[in-house]
């Protein structure tokens, strides 16, 4: 019955997804809980830990996640972060990250809210002829000079 109970922990551990919406950070802290279940029921030794930890963070995170990428938790699994370490850059990552578009959604609204003035309808322009009638009768006096 123990090694049915670890199991049932670890493969509960095993089939967490990042939910639609959910920070990586509380994806984390969620995975902990689970994995420490596993581990107190002997499924997984705590010397396992980081490592079975960071693969199922990588498996489980929504695809292309930045946070993954900009961290390159994919390439660290050789050498996985300790718990607290990984829940420290996940959380400056999303802070950097939530900064980041902060300042792009302020930099890239109107600098008014004034709406701007209408442009007036177009008024009828004199054509090009009617202007040069006043003009015709100086031309050829200047011209016999």
């Amino acid at each position: 019955m123990k090694l049915y109970c670890g199991t049932e922990h670890y493969c509960k551990f095993l089939n967490s997804r990042q939910q639609r919406g959910e920070k990586i950070s509380a994806y984390i802290q969620r995975l902990e809980r689970l994995l420490q279940r596993a581990v107190m029921r002997g499924a997984v030794t705590a010397e396992q830990m980081d490592q079975t930890r960071l693969a199922q963070v990588v498996r489980g995170t929504q695809y292309q996640n930045p946070i993954l990428l900009h961290l390159r938790l994919r390439e660290r699994q050789e050498h996985p972060p300790s718990y607290s370490q990984l829940i420290k850059e996940v959380r400056e990552e999303e802070e950097r990250q939530a900064a980041s578009k902060c300042w792009e959604a302020q930099t890239l609204e109107p600098a008014s809210t004034m709406p701007l003035p209408m442009a007036s309808p177009p008024q009828s322009r004199p054509d090009a002829c009617s202007l040069l009638e006043p003009l015709t009768p100086v031309l050829p006096s200047s011209q016999s000079v």
